[in-house]
């Protein structure tokens, strides 16, 4: 039995060459897409379930710095809203989050130099950083029948940043 499914992937490395694309995208989409199909069937048969896509802020509003990554999250966010339509029916919620500056693995080299640290944060509404037990947070809400009524909805967790770029 399957009830729940986080889909976490995602890299970002310089897309210079088509096989840097390819790379990105398999990971970033494809591989979102591949899982939500085969959990899909399960979550179908038993009539109920819950997927939570993990996009970006970079989806919604772009990243001149990182195109190929912003383009990924992007279809990212429409696979998520697609198939929540798709899973409807099902009783099969998809919903995602796009998380904003966390620092990660990933992130981490963004935040080592202090002055693009505090140059990062200064853009930030709340003029602060977080860390990842807010994004488990906001998943276990998807997770949790508190979000029964919800379903391809993109909740951006970034500090207000998204809402600055309108």
């Amino acid at each position: 039995k399957i009830d729940i499914l986080v889909n976490n992937a995602g890299i970002i490395v310089d897309a210079v060459e088509d096989k840097d694309w390819d790379l990105m995208f398999a990971i970033n989409v494809k591989a979102v897409a591949r899982v939500t199909r085969a959990v899909a069937l399960h979550m179908k048969n038993q009539r109920y379930g819950k997927i939570i896509n993990i996009a970006s802020f970079s989806g919604r509003r772009g990243d001149p710095a990182n195109t190929c990554y912003a383009a990924s999250k992007a279809a990212c966010i429409s696979l998520t809203q697609s198939a929540a339509l798709e899973l409807a029916p099902f009783n099969i919620n998809v919903n995602g989050i796009n998380p904003g500056w966390f620092v990660t693995d990933m992130t981490r080299s963004g935040f080592e130099n202090p002055e693009t640290a505090k140059g990062r944060i200064a853009q930030l509404p709340l003029k602060r950083l977080t860390d990842t037990r807010d994004l488990g947070l906001l998943a276990t809400y998807l997770a949790s029948s508190a979000s029964d009524w919800m379903t391809g909805q993109m909740i951006s967790l970034d500090g207000g940043e998204t809402a600055t770029q309108f």
